[in-house]
């Protein structure tokens, strides 16, 4: 019985990593979904749209584990500060939560498909590749570079 062929995708995945990190961050920078979807928007716009409040979220709200055939990049565990704006008559200032949530608590509750008014549909951020992400050729190329010696290598011994 032949032996199986060995794929070590790792250092693929950690690079490619980062790099959809950076996308993930784009989108929300933007407001959008990964199908390039507007966020929800809120009824009265006090604040600024979405998770870029005070910009925290963008900075570290986002983690990612790889291992030899699997990426997950998902919201972090750690606590958020709790620091949020609201615009006042005198201009915008800064608030402090008493229970700050979760970065995955919050991705969560912006992430759940609907708005608080108005119905708007939403894809929201992880679940899924980035619109227009050359992810998954890249990993098909990076999966054939390390295969094709191994193919070649048994065909070698089989015909000989």
């Amino acid at each position: 019985m032949a032996k199986p062929f060995k794929v070590d995708l790792t250092v693929f995945f950690t690079k490619g990593a980062k790099t959809l990190i950076g996308n993930y961050k784009r989108l929300l920078t933007l407001g959008r979904g990964v199908s390039q979807d507007f966020a929800p928007k809120k009824k009265v716009g006090n604040r600024k749209p979405w998770l870029i409040n005070t910009g925290e979220t963008h900075d570290k709200g986002f983690d990612s584990r790889a291992g030899k055939l699997r990426l997950i990049i998902f919201p972090s565990g750690k606590k958020h500060s709790g620091k949020t704006r609201y615009k006042t008559k005198s201009g915008f200032k800064t608030g402090q939560s008493k229970k700050p949530p979760t970065y995955r608590s919050l991705f969560r509750w912006h992430n759940r498909g609907k708005s608080s008014y108005n119905g708007q549909n939403y894809s929201g951020l992880f679940g899924m590749l980035p619109l227009g992400s050359d992810f998954n050729k890249k990993m098909g190329r990076e999966a054939m570079r390390q295969l094709k010696p191994q193919i070649v290598a048994r065909l070698k011994a089989t015909l000989k």
